[in-house]
């Protein structure tokens, strides 16, 4: 179950992760040329109608992060949907990976803990082992950091 807690009793591998600033479309997609590593993961958020609260959507992960955020990503529908309809109302966020980590890993855990409403896959079950991430940069989903452990049954 993901949660803010430590279980001093156990070791849990843990890894941070640099966190980029909130951007449009427009200029996610004029830096990620040249202001991020190609392989990461990357954060969509809508805003609420005030503009006040961004809400996580989705969680990608990209050996091409150019490629995926555009008209062409599968759930690019789903974005604009969940942002009434506008690209001005989304927002993206990067998250640079340390070159030894398991992109496929951080990706389960960070979709396990979070729960954005787009993903489908590891929502109820994570399977890898625990792990820590730490936010460096900027709170995520105001978190400094999750903590996720292996399940035995899909959660509820």
């Amino acid at each position: 179950m993901a949660n803010q807690d430590v279980n001093d009793d156990k070791k849990i591998n843990t890894i941070t992760v640099s966190v980029s600033n909130h951007m449009t479309k427009t200029v996610f997609q004029d830096k990620i040329d040249t202001a991020f590593d190609d392989r990461g993961i990357y954060l969509v958020y809508s805003y609420t109608e005030d503009r006040q609260k961004l809400n996580l959507q989705y969680i990608g992960k990209s050996i091409d992060l150019p490629g995926r955020v555009t008209e062409r990503h599968e759930h690019y529908k789903d974005w604009l949907a969940a942002a009434d309809g506008e690209d001005e109302n989304l927002s993206f966020s990067i998250i640079s990976l340390p070159k030894y980590t398991h992109i496929l890993h951080c990706e389960a855990a960070l979709i396990f803990a979070l729960q954005p409403l787009i993903n489908t896959q590891n929502k109820k079950t994570y399977d890898w082992d625990d792990l820590k991430v730490v936010f460096a940069g900027r709170k995520v989903c105001g978190r400094d950091y999750i903590v996720v452990h292996r399940t035995e049954t899909p959660k509820r």
